[in-house]
């Protein structure tokens, strides 16, 4: 597993806004993967040896608590899973085949390496854990908005 989470002021627009990708050749590295926001939607890919896949998740514009949990070895369908201000996020479109996979590759925090559409919004703090928090997810997520006062 591999844990993110960030307070942030999400701004919506038309052009990618890349959170985190955690390659410069996304194309071609297998276990690669990419978070960015396009318009109202968050998009979660991972690349496989067969494909990219992605998850997309609906996003409005404001100051959120964002938790997003990647795992390795699972179905496309289910790699990733998305929290925003404490409830869990409804997947709006899945694309892909194959299960999931990861490396350990540089990661990119609020733009992709070669590319100028960073994150437009205020990113007040980011938390990273590359092991399972399930179990601390919701005490991390109070902690963050009781100092916050996100929700």
């Amino acid at each position: 597993d591999i844990w993110f989470f960030e307070v942030m002021d999400v701004v919506s627009s038309g052009s990618n806004q890349y959170i985190y990708e955690s390659s410069t050749n996304f194309g071609q590295n297998v276990g690669a993967f990419l978070i960015f926001i396009t318009g109202s939607t968050l998009v979660i890919q991972n690349k496989t040896v067969n494909a990219a896949i992605n998850n997309q998740y609906p996003i409005s514009a404001g100051r959120q608590l964002i938790s997003i949990r990647i795992q390795a070895n699972v179905s496309f369908a289910t790699f990733s899973q998305v929290f925003i201000n404490g409830t869990e996020i409804t997947k709006s479109a899945v694309n892909g085949f194959g299960n999931s996979e990861l490396s350990d590759q540089v990661l990119y925090v609020g733009a992709r390496g070669g590319v100028s559409n960073g994150f437009q919004g205020k990113r007040q703090e980011s938390i990273f854990y590359p092991t399972a928090q399930s179990s601390n997810r919701t005490g991390i997520e109070t902690n963050l908005n009781d100092y916050y006062g996100i929700y």
